[in-house]
C-alpha cells in the first residue's frame, strides 16, 4: 500500500500511478542532463533506458558516481561501462538483481542483440 506521506492516508490507484509518471518523468529528465553532460545524445537507446532506470532508483547525484562507466559509454566502450556499474556498492550490495539485469542490457549493444 502506498500512503500519502503529507496526508498519512493510502493513495488511490490513479494517484498512485500520476505520482509514478511524475517521478519517472523526473528521471528521464535527469538522466538527459547526465547523457548531455557525457556526450551521450547519440548513444543507443539501452544507454538512455538504463540511464533512466538508474537514476529513477539512485538519483542523478548517485548515477553521476558512475564515472567511469559514464566515460566508458562516452567511448562507446559498452563491456566496460557495464564492469564498471557492476564495481560498485550498488551492485554488490544495494540492487544486485537490477544491477545485473541493466549491465546485460548494456552489455548486449556490442553484440547486436
Amino acid at each position: 500500500m502506498i500512503t500519502d506521506v503529507n496526508n498519512a492516508r493510502p493513495l488511490t490507484d490513479s494517484e498512485a500511478e500520476a505520482q509514478f509518471n511524475r517521478d519517472y518523468t523526473s528521471a528521464q529528465y535527469d538522466a538527459s542532463k547526465i547523457m548531455k553532460d557525457y556526450n551521450l545524445d547519440d548513444a543507443p537507446g539501452q544507454v538512455k533506458d538504463v540511464l533512466t532506470e538508474m537514476t529513477f532508483q539512485m538519483g542523478e547525484g548517485g548515477v553521476r558516481e558512475f564515472d567511469d562507466a559514464l566515460n566508458a559509454a562516452k567511448l562507446g566502450d559498452y563491456d566496460k561501462m557495464a564492469t564498471e556499474m557492476l564495481d560498485s556498492k550498488w551492485a554488490r550490495e544495494d540492487s544486485p538483481n537490477r544491477a545485473n539485469a541493466l549491465a546485460n542490457k548494456i552489455k548486449t549493444i556490442r553484440r547486436g542483440k
